[in-house]
């Protein structure tokens, strides 16, 4: 975790980064985070994971493949993994204690959940219903920890639209490699650190006079902006999509005439 929140510091050059920040490193993408995978939420469930599999392999055998039958290992070797429950090794200790939890994730059931965990749940339904748990503990948390100045642009923050921007384009291609000063501010974007740090400093915009927050949300929400910018942007992208419709529509016998 601390090489992580290095490593991000070192780009935008920042000393700190709050609670939230570090959250939204781990969290995926696609939930509004930059997907970074944190040895704190993955060691524990790898560890149940790789034991489960053991213990499966122990009781029912080792698998061979479709149609053939599983070989079951010798009784020495068995005997160091039998009543794991009540078993006093470490591992099976450390297996008991946070297995559980585990299981009931995976198997989604309240009750007696460790065997069926153990002997039929498939490891990719495991890993698809863990990282969807942890995905939805993460979001919370990060909601939790916003700052106040965030609270109220929630939803925008956890739509993946930076994440992805930030990431998910090809590096090889010079074209889509963003400029470092860009890439710096989204970065600063994406994870909700202060852009501006001067905290004597008036943040009042220029144009319509209101208060001009740290993150720089105001830059897309300024009531004057919107009326230069975004009033003639959709203006434009409007009438581009009623003449490609009219167009369109008539080749692809969904209207007879102009769509619009």
């Amino acid at each position: 975790d601390e090489l992580n929140k290095n490593v991000i510091l070192a780009l935008p050059q920042k000393e700190t980064m709050p609670i939230h920040s570090q959250l939204l490193t781990n969290i995926d993408t696609k939930r509004g985070g930059i997907g970074i995978t944190s040895p704190r939420l993955k060691a524990i469930p790898s560890f149940i994971l790789a034991t489960k599999t053991t213990l499966d392999t122990i009781y029912n055998g080792v698998n061979l493949g479709k149609n053939r039958k599983r070989y079951m290992l010798p009784q020495p070797i068995t005997s160091l993994y039998e009543d794991h429950t009540n078993n006093p090794s470490k591992l099976l200790q450390l297996f008991n204690k946070f297995g559980p939890e585990i299981a009931n994730i995976c198997t989604k059931q309240d009750t007696n959940q460790m065997e069926p965990f153990i002997h039929s749940t498939k490891l990719n339904t495991c890993h698809e219903r863990i990282n969807t748990s942890l995905a939805d503990r993460l979001t919370q948390d990060v909601i939790f920890n916003l700052d106040q100045d965030s609270k109220h642009n929630i939803e925008e923050i956890l739509d993946g639209k930076f994440g992805q921007g930030l990431l998910d384009l090809p590096r090889k291609d010079q074209n889509s490699r963003q400029p470092n000063n860009l890439f710096r501010y989204n970065l600063l974007r994406c994870l909700r650190i202060n852009i501006w740090e001067n905290n004597d400093a008036n943040f009042i915009c220029p144009l319509c006079k209101q208060d001009f927050d740290k993150k720089g949300d105001h830059l897309y929400q300024c009531s004057v902006l919107g009326k230069k910018i975004k009033t003639k942007m959709h203006d434009q992208w409007n009438s581009s999509w009623c003449e490609y419709m009219n167009r369109l529509m008539p080749l692809v016998k969904l209207a007879d005439s102009k769509a619009m």
